[in-house]
């Protein structure tokens, strides 16, 4: 399972923790177990109880799925595309910034002569330069609009490791929400979930996918608002309407109590419909919880 090792930085908050305890049960959320080099033949998978931590008050433990994703070659995939550029050497004063013994010039060459099942691997080679990729951005928003699903996600996650450090990449993100395809659209906002504060100018159209009709892109805009943390209270309505709609799935309700708690005191608006659900929950719950963040008030933990 790949990565991305960027991470937003937020404020602490009383959701899970390292231990993943809290006073209910919940489906939780996705967790990377790492990458492992696999022989091959069969495999066995075991969790082992090793006993409780002082922390959990029970043993409570649930498995939903398993995904395991082959991550190919990249650098193998990319040098096996033909192009007139000769490799620059690393040492070369005129070469720029280089990724595995090549400038940036290198990869958008490749582009030009890439095999279609090859173009994404090249895509997600520009992405390694990060800000100094920032000349790529117009190519690389050119493939949004490509047929293909995996070059468009290839795209996606060059624009999002270049907009962490510059602002031009986000707006080929907001289009990535509107995409016809569902798992696009659900990257995109990760990718402004990875940028951080930095993706504020994205707080509208995260709003928006706040009502997308896959539940897995409600949950992902969620996160990207709980990201951008106090810049997005401008959408602390549309977040708040996710705790009233009576037909919202548990996740994506829970998702948006953790991005109102991100934003603070500027959600002030969504308290009412806070306080509804913590008199059902009880003083432990997360409304609970997500109500004092909102009151600048100071927070038990309780895992």
């Amino acid at each position: 399972m790949n990565v991305d090792p960027r991470k937003a930085a937020t404020s602490a908050i009383p959701f899970p923790g390292p231990e993943n305890y809290l006073p209910e049960v919940y489906v939780a959320k996705d967790r990377a177990l790492g990458m492992v080099n696999l022989t091959r033949g069969r495999h066995t998978l075991s969790f082992v109880c090793t006993g409780k931590d002082p922390h959990s008050v029970g043993y409570n433990f649930g498995l939903n799925d398993v995904v395991l994703e082959k991550v190919p070659s990249l650098v193998e995939e990319v040098d096996q595309v033909r192009t007139d550029e000769a490799p620059v050497s690393a040492n070369s004063s005129s070469a720029g910034p280089i990724y595995r013994g090549h400038p940036l010039s290198y990869y958008l060459a490749k582009l030009n002569s890439a095999p279609r099942g090859q173009k994404a691997s090249v895509l997600q080679a520009i992405g390694e330069f990060t800000s100094d990729g920032a000349p790529a951005i117009q190519r690389l928003d050119s493939f949004l609009s490509d047929d293909s699903t995996d070059v468009r996600a290839a795209a996606i996650s060059s624009l999002a490791k270049i907009g962490a450090d510059n602002p031009s990449g986000i707006p080929g993100l907001i289009k990535g929400l509107s995409d016809s395809d569902p798992t696009i659209r659900g990257l995109s906002a990760l990718a402004l979930k990875s940028i951080g504060p930095n993706a504020a100018a994205a707080t509208t159209q995260l709003a928006q996918s706040l009502s997308d009709p896959m539940e897995s892109v409600r949950v992902a805009a969620g996160e990207a608002l709980g990201a951008i943390g106090p810049a997005a209270s401008a959408v602390t309505p549309a977040l708040a309407a996710r705790l009233s709609d009576k037909n919202e799935g548990r996740l994506v309700s829970r998702t948006a109590m953790e991005a109102l708690g991100r934003i603070g005191p500027r959600a002030q608006a969504a308290l009412p419909a806070l306080k509804e659900i913590a008199e059902k929950t009880g003083p432990e719950s997360i409304a609970a919880q997500t109500i004092r963040l909102i009151e600048g008030k100071e927070v038990p933990t309780y895992y």
